[in-house]
Formats: structure tokens, sequence, C-alpha cells
């Protein structure tokens, strides 16, 4: 899935590579049919905190917890293939890495309207996994 964030300075960058989640379902299926469903559940659930606590963080300018916070938010982005999510999260690690938190709110920015197009995305994907495990 592609889609493009308003001043998005890597438009090309994919918004959701669907093919991580289809691998997930592919050899977890037998085992764990509601496997895709419970990892999208939780990435949205997770993310929503980690969002909060990354806005706080930047308002404090804590670079240590701005650090954490975005690396973390970016491997759980890589999970769900969320691939462009990840790279603006990667966009603010390096610079918190850097302790430059300049553009920390710009990158916040961009973060945040990844999220909202991903989640959009994964609900979507979520009921077509959910379909697929009871069909």
């Amino acid at each position: 899935i592609r889609d493009s964030v308003v001043g998005d300075p890597t438009p090309s960058i994919q918004l959701l590579d669907e093919s991580v989640l289809q691998l997930l379902h592919d050899q977890l299926q037998e085992s764990f049919p509601e496997i895709v469903a419970q990892v999208i559940d939780t990435f949205l659930m997770e993310s929503i905190v980690m969002l909060s606590s990354l806005r706080q963080a930047i308002e404090r300018r804590s670079a240590e917890t701005i650090l954490y916070l975005s690396h973390t938010l970016k491997s759980s982005a890589l999970t769900v293939g969320a691939q462009s999510l990840a790279i603006y999260c990667q966009m603010l690690e390096e610079d918190a890495r850097a302790a430059r938190l300049e553009r920390a709110h710009e990158h916040f920015e961009r973060i945040n309207t990844a999220h909202e197009h991903v989640s959009v995305a994964l609900n979507d994907m979520r009921q077509v996994y959910q379909a697929v495990t009871k069909g």
C-alpha cells in the first residue's frame, strides 16, 4: 500500500508492506489462526501510548526518552510492515541520538500523520485476515 503524507520529504516510501503480515499469516496460521489480527491490535494499542509518551518527551526535550521511544516505535512499525512510519521514527531517532532536537516537532508531525494512515490501512487488513480465518 502506498500513500503520501503532506510535506513528506520521502514520498516514494511504501506506507505498508503487506508481505510482512502475509508472511506472518503463512507461517503461523495453523498454530495461531488469529495471529495477524492480534499483532495488528497490539500494535495499534501500544503505538498510541508510545505516540503520547513521545509527544511528552519532545515537549520536555528529553533526548534520551525520545531516542528510546522513537527506536521502539520504529521496531514495532517494522513488525507490521509500516515502512513509512519506521523511516520517520528513524529520522527522529537519529536526531535524538545526536541531541539535535530542533526538528523534533516536525518529525513528530510526520510520525503522527503516518501513524494515522497506517492505522487505517492496518484496520482494513485486519478485517481481511479475520474474514480469511473465519471463512
